[in-house]
């Protein structure tokens, strides 16, 4: 995927930066990932498990191998794709924001979503218009 080109649709398209984990539920997620680097710190990998959730498992190898919890998990919180405005206002009309930063915080895991896939199929398919790279 190139730069102008939306990591959804794959369209040559003005692009927007969506917050894999959106700001506003930074202060939820924040102690969750805090606590699970600690549990981690402690070699208490189930621990880790269940205050990150099925979903969260992803983030284990970065908060496992970093010596730097707080930067690690300050890049995790910033992590961004690039996304055009229609992919964009699809993302946020599907899912609640604490939804997105729970269960949709990877560029795959949004693709995973039925009604976010079949949106970025048909997407994919449409001419940029209003919102073409200029």
């Amino acid at each position: 995927i190139g730069e102008g080109e939306c990591e959804l649709c794959e369209r040559f398209i003005r692009l927007t930066k969506h917050h894999l984990i959106p700001r506003s539920t930074w202060p939820r997620i924040l102690p969750r990932l805090q606590n699970a680097a600690f549990a981690l710190e402690r070699g208490d990998e189930e621990r880790c498990n269940r205050i990150l959730g099925s979903q969260e498992t992803h983030l284990i190898p970065a908060l496992r191998s970093s010596e730097n919890h707080r930067a690690t998990i300050r890049s995790i919180l910033q992590r961004t794709c690039e996304v055009c405005r229609p992919c964009h206002s699809m993302i946020h009309k599907t899912h609640n924001n604490l939804t997105l930063a729970m269960e949709y915080n990877t560029v795959d895991q949004l693709l995973e979503d039925e009604a976010i896939k079949k949106f970025c199929r048909w997407a994919s398919k449409q001419k940029p218009g209003k919102h073409a790279h200029k």
